[in-house]
């Protein structure tokens, strides 16, 4: 699998194995020092600590940006906007990510003196930055993330929270919101809240109502965001020299500065990300105890390394370069937690863990600024630090962050970040040569603890795993063999809460992690989840419960008055659709059936009701049939069975517009109508004018946001990303 993701996305031509990318990425980072070459090849190659995905792929490169994301700043007028709009295209272009606070543009409805008109808003510029992602997104290896931001008390932050309740609106954005203690307080008291611009009130409204409207887009959508103003700043070092921080990078673990002063040359740029993670469980020997004399070694190495990546990176932007030289903040992470306390023998959420964590973080945090400490006195401190709040010269104003390591926890094996592993049992699924293959994938820790523990009893325990997602209701295990082997959704959410409460106690920028929550999750939940959040001292975080984007109809924005004849479904991935409409006794019935490209093999059914009919049954039928497909039943058995299905109101219609006995029926019919027509355009070959995605929709739909793009799996939510088994990851 991890040689899958090397050739995919990180070998460059020549190499054959990732030892050729390691002396690739060191004598880059390292061109004069063989001594530190040597130290930090042996460190990657045994997957103790690997870089940020760009610096793995770009160094030696023409294209030598090694930074993962970028933020960048924006006015409240036109030659800036699209000044930001051409600077993120560069960052996108070069395979970055970028964060941007819209608060400084004017609300929707507001006068624009120049032209005597009024402005269109901050979503309405957002939209045209989402398309602008969605254009250049093909030019790098994976899409350019972005993160858009709006303070808690701007006019329009009631649109904002339920932006991306509209089906295609912003998908290409991650949404937060940047909540301050006030309205926190506000909340509390009940108080009032005050919405404003530019230091004038626009609106008044009550401070709950705005808390729940994010709660049950939280709930809906796990959307938005939060981020936690004062608790950000109240740990800025930099506030006297940039001012206060309202910008994160698009997964949220690096708190980025922007430059907000219209004098400087520099005016809109911003920070960047450059990151690397410690896998935490290459640190724990044969005894299960963890080797802090080599973890503190390897600190040293780590961030030397992130230092030096900040002189040899070639930045997108000139600004970027300047704030970024002039800060040198360097975000050294990890990955591998779960693994660790697996191999240590202790439970996630045990106080154990929780003790053993406070220890590990507070290493990791001291044995940092001591060697940026030494690096400054060698090299010199970064060149504003004599400015900042920082007590003592170091060459690095920020040294931590714990960044999503989706794609690096596949390449060396072990568990994401500090989540909590997602399940120990799954199917991979790999594209190669343009052919699918799927294969069973054991973690390699539950498979060594099982096989030794439970020899007579592994097969049944893997299965178990494997079709239940979990082992808290297998009969053959006890229950320390059930804690310890907890995942994501067995963890309450509370813990989730306080794990990351620990790490961020020491971590002083920020941390990526993903709330897990139950479907059974409430509205209420999310608002408690935020206020445990902002009370247990969280930068930032995001919650989602399961199921929530898959499951759940959302409202699409177009118009009702459409044309019959157009086609209902909007495509969630690069996928040739025919599409069949007929009638039944109740009105008129969609049947679209979806093909991979070049094949006439259907993966996918959607049924709609245009006028009339059963929708939710409709709906619940069409994603039966998909699952079965995608599980490797054929169509003919689904169509069999529908073609066994009789409806009085049809039967007694026939003579009618019903075209067949059953809704039933015309589904069967129509998928077997759209796999004729799928194989005489093949035969013909000629050119599918059908296969279009974005389709205007007349209706709601389901949400397909969360399929993986490269192998058509559902994605996972962790580390404050989306990713799949795949290797995909919308992060890097």
């Amino acid at each position: 699998m991890a040689e899958d993701v090397l050739k995919k996305r990180y070998y460059q031509p020549g190499e054959v194995d990732f030892d050729d990318v390691c002396k690739r990425v060191v004598y880059h980072v390292y061109p004069q020092d063989k001594s530190k070459r040597d130290a930090c090849t042996e460190l990657m190659k045994d997957m103790r600590f690997l870089p940020n995905s760009p610096t793995l792929m770009n160094s030696g490169t023409d294209i030598g940006q090694l930074s993962a994301c970028f933020a960048l700043g924006i006015e409240d007028n036109m030659v800036s906007i699209f000044d930001t709009l051409k600077n993120a295209a560069l960052i996108f272009k070069s395979g970055g990510g970028v964060g941007i606070n819209f608060s400084y543009l004017r609300p929707k409805g507001s006068s624009v003196g120049s032209t005597l008109g009024t402005s269109s808003g901050v979503i309405s510029f957002m939209q045209v930055y989402n398309s602008m992602v969605e254009t250049v997104k093909s030019g790098a290896v994976r899409r350019g993330a972005a993160i858009g931001i709006l303070n808690i008390d701007h006019p329009e932050i009631e649109d904002f929270v339920t932006s991306k309740n509209v089906e295609g609106q912003l998908s290409n954005f991650n949404i937060s919101v940047l909540i301050t203690d006030q309205f926190m307080r506000a909340v509390e008291l009940g108080d009032p809240w005050y919405l404003k611009f530019d230091g004038k009130v626009c609106k008044e409204i009550d401070a709950r109502q705005l808390f729940g409207k994010i709660a049950e887009s939280m709930w809906t959508r796990a959307e938005p965001g939060i981020l936690y103003h004062d608790i950000i700043n109240s740990e800025n070092p930099l506030i006297n020299v940039y001012g206060l921080i309202d910008t994160v990078n698009p997964c949220g673990e690096k708190t980025l500065v922007v430059m907000r002063n219209k004098e400087s040359e520099y005016n809109s740029g911003g920070s960047s990300c450059n990151l690397g993670s410690l896998n935490l469980s290459k640190y724990v020997d044969k005894d299960g105890k963890f080797m802090f004399e080599i973890f503190k070694h390897d600190i040293k190495l780590a961030v030397q390394f992130l230092d030096s990546v900040i002189d040899v990176n070639k930045y997108p932007l000139e600004s970027i370069e300047y704030i970024t030289k002039d800060i040198r903040e360097i975000g050294l992470g990890v990955m591998g937690y779960h693994d660790m306390l697996i191999k240590i023998g202790i439970s996630y959420d045990s106080e154990q863990a929780y003790k053993f964590e406070s220890e590990l973080f507070s290493v990791l945090y001291m044995e940092a600024v001591k060697e940026s400490e030494h690096l400054g006195g060698v090299y010199g401190s970064f060149p504003c630090c004599d400015k900042s709040s920082l007590t003592s010269p170091r060459r690095n104003s920020f040294v931590l962050a714990i960044a999503p390591t989706g794609t690096l926890s596949l390449l060396a094996n072990c568990s994401s970040g500090i989540e909590p592993n997602f399940s120990y049992v799954y199917d991979r699924t790999t594209t190669s040569s343009g052919e699918k293959k799927k294969y069973r994938e054991v973690h390699p820790l539950f498979e060594s603890y099982m096989q030794s523990v439970h020899p007579n009893r592994y097969d049944a325990i893997v299965e178990h795993m494997m079709r239940f997602g979990t082992v808290q209701n297998c009969s053959y295990l006890n229950d320390d063999d059930k804690n310890l082997f907890k995942t994501a959704k067995d963890i309450h959410w509370k813990d989730h809460i306080k794990t990351q409460s620990i790490a961020q106690r020491w971590v002083d920028s920020s941390i990526s992690k993903t709330i897990n929550m139950s479907n059974s999750a409430t509205v209420e939940d999310m608002k408690s989840a935020m206020v445990e959040g902002w009370k247990s001292g969280l930068k930032g975080f995001c919650v989602y419960r399961e199921g929530s984007r898959s499951d759940v109809v959302l409202e699409t924005n177009a118009t009702k008055q459409i044309d019959e004849k157009k086609e209902p479904i909007t495509i969630p991935r690069e996928i040739d659709l025919k599409s069949i409409r007929m009638n039944s006794a109740c009105g008129v019935l969609w049947v679209q059936t979806g093909f991979d490209k070049g094949s006439s093999k259907p993966v996918e059914v959607w049924v709609k009701a245009e006028k009339g009919g059963c929708e939710g049954n409709l709906n619940y039928i069409g994603r039966l049939i998909s699952k079965m497909l995608q599980e490797g039943i054929s169509h003919e058995v689904a169509c069999r069975q529908g073609d066994k299905v009789f409806c009085s109101a049809c039967v007694n219609n026939l003579k009618g517009e019903a075209e067949g006995y059953s809704c039933a029926n015309l589904i069967s019919k129509g998928i077997k109508e759209g796999i004729k027509k799928r194989e005489d355009d093949i035969t013909d070959t000629k050119p599918n004018q059908e296969g279009i995605e974005n389709i205007s929709l007349p209706f709601s739909v389901r949400v397909e946001d969360d399929i993986c793009p490269d192998c058509g799996a559902k994605l996972i939510h962790t580390d404050g990303c989306k990713s799949c088994t795949c290797g995909y990851t919308r992060c890097r």
